[in-house]
């Protein structure tokens, strides 16, 4: 999807929690852009954009390879041990409904995200809401999926929301979730996954 001026919101409503933007590691699953943004380029990597905001550090993973991101496979387990646990914020602004077209694909995706947090780190989520977005990706999301995944996990709830994207209230929809991980457990089980998808997540 890319961050839009929404995606910026949700990250300074819940910011504080880490001690603010400057200085912290932030892990970006997709290799995202910048869109309807007064004063900042369309199109421009959203690499810069944080960099500029003082992140002290800036990962993106995307299997395409552009913008600066690593080639990895989301939709595999990424075996990186420097990336466990290392990330103040791990950011998902519209990536994880691309990884694949199976539920398991989105379980690794979600399974690297948790590994690659920190405790007491963010977690952002923005992903298409159900019967939005047509043709736009492989799985499509509901609050009560957010709610039953932080159930779950252990995690805190600090936002689930729905918004439209720049202004497209018609069929442009997101669901939102903000959590702090509390805790550095191993992500839950795919069987428990699917438990949690069931009825949540739905796919084209």
């Amino acid at each position: 999807m890319g961050i839009v001026p929404c995606s910026i919101e949700l990250l300074n409503r819940h910011i504080a929690h880490i001690g603010g933007l400057r200085g912290c590691r932030i892990m970006e699953i997709g290799d995202q852009q910048m869109y309807c943004h007064p004063n900042v380029p369309e199109g421009s990597a959203a690499k810069i954009w944080f960099g500029r905001q003082g992140a002290a550090l800036h990962v993106s993973v995307d299997l395409n390879g552009l913008l600066g991101a690593l080639p990895l496979n989301l939709a595999r387990p990424i075996e990186k041990p420097e990336f466990d646990l290392n990330f103040d914020i791990v950011t998902d602004f519209g990536t994880s409904e691309h990884v694949g077209p199976h539920l398991l694909d989105l379980y690794n995706c979600r399974a690297n995200c948790h590994r690659w947090c920190r405790s007491k780190g963010l977690l952002l989520f923005m992903n298409p809401k159900t019967g939005h977005w047509p043709g736009h990706g492989y799985h499509y999301f509901t609050q009560k999926h957010y709610e039953a995944l932080a159930d779950a996990c252990g995690y805190r709830v600090l936002e689930i929301s729905e918004a439209p994207s720049c202004g497209n209230t018609k069929d442009g929809w997101q669901v939102h979730a903000v959590f702090l991980k509390q805790n550095e457990p191993p992500f839950i089980s795919f069987e428990r996954y699917q438990m949690v998808c069931a009825n949540t997540v739905f796919t084209k």
